[in-house]
Parts: C-alpha cells; structure tokens; sequence
C-alpha cells in the first residue's frame, strides 16, 4: 500500500525532497495514531482484529474513488497559495487526505498480532520476521512486479480483495458477510478518469 500510494501521490505532489518527506510523514502519523489506539486497549479479540482488517478494507475501497481529485486541491488552492509554505502545507494536506486514516488502520493490525500472539520471545520474533521479510517482497514485488503490470488502480483494487481474503480468516458468523460486500463494491467501483 505504501509504495503505491507514494506512486500515485508523486504525479500530484511532487517528487522532491520535500514532497517525499511530506508523504512519509503523514504515513508515519498514521501508523503512530494506530498504535496509540491500541495502547488504550486492554484486551484484544480475534473478532476485534478482524473489525479493524474489515474498516481497513473499506477504506481502501472507498479511497479508490477519491485518487483522481487530489489534483483538485492544488487547483483550488493554486491561485490563492503562492508562498513555498503555503505550498508545502498544501502538499501536507493531500497527503493527510489520502494516507491519514488508511495508514492508521493498516497499522495497528500488526501490533495486534503481537499481542494475539503467545506470550513469548520465539513466537513475537518469529512474527516479526515475517513481518519484515513479507515487507521487503511487497515492497519489490509491487515496485517491479504489480505496478508496471496492473497499473496503480489495479494494485491498490488487489491489495483490497488481499484485505478482504485476511478479514474472511478472521472474522466468523454474520460478520463473514461484510468483507464480501467490501470486495463487490470495490469492482463497482468506477474506473479513474484519466483524460
């Protein structure tokens, strides 16, 4: 999710230093919001994994729609906004819009594999390998691999079934249901307007 989010965000924000440090800040935020959620939870459920893996996937859905006006708030902003800061907190706030909410989400699922996780050293480091070795093949498979060959709406649309597929795992009963529903309304989803 994050390198193609950092794809999509290059063409519209700018791939400068400043650009870049703009959107790794604001998917640093949201991961540090997730957690901080977390923190404030005593006890942690399968079912309540499964919720947040759900809500990360609607969100991921419905964020689908909303990458093709991004642009929009550069054009709505471009005659009002002329000082570099100005234009920074403008690229800040993009960032936000897209990243803020989807990352936070995404990121305290790990966190709460850990503490679904046995209570011992083999079993949180042997997560946490995982964790980091999945990371690295993502991040290449998506750079080299989903990117070129699926485009970054198809990605982000397979990264969102992959979601669903995760909630199915977690979630049993009446809640089974919803992930299905996420993953129809995201082949509804229309496809970008590019022109």
């Amino acid at each position: 999710a994050e390198v193609t989010w950092f794809h999509l965000l290059a063409v519209v924000v700018g791939n400068s230093v400043y650009a870049f440090g703009a959107m790794l800040a604001t998917f640093l935020a949201g991961l540090t919001l997730g957690a901080s959620w977390l923190t404030k939870r005593r006890s942690v459920t399968p079912l309540l994994a499964g919720r947040v893996q759900l809500a990360a996937a609607a969100m991921l859905a419905l964020s689908l729609p909303l990458w093709e006006h991004v642009p929009y708030l550069f054009l709505m902003a471009g005659p009002h906004v002329t000082s570099f800061a100005g234009r920074e907190a403008v690229r800040v706030l993009a960032c936000a819009y897209m990243l803020l909410l989807p990352s936070g989400l995404l990121g305290v699922i790990f966190p709460m594999v850990l503490r679904l996780a046995p209570r011992n050293g083999r079993a949180i480091g042997r997560l946490s390998a995982i964790n980091t070795i999945a990371a690295v093949t993502a991040s290449l498979a998506t750079g080299f691999v989903l990117l070129p060959r699926l485009g970054s709406r198809g990605t982000l649309v397979l990264l969102t079934l992959g979601t669903c597929v995760a909630t199915l795992l977690l979630l049993k009963g009446r809640w089974r249901a919803a992930p299905l529903a996420v993953a129809l309304i995201t082949f509804a989803m229309p496809p970008w307007d590019i022109g």
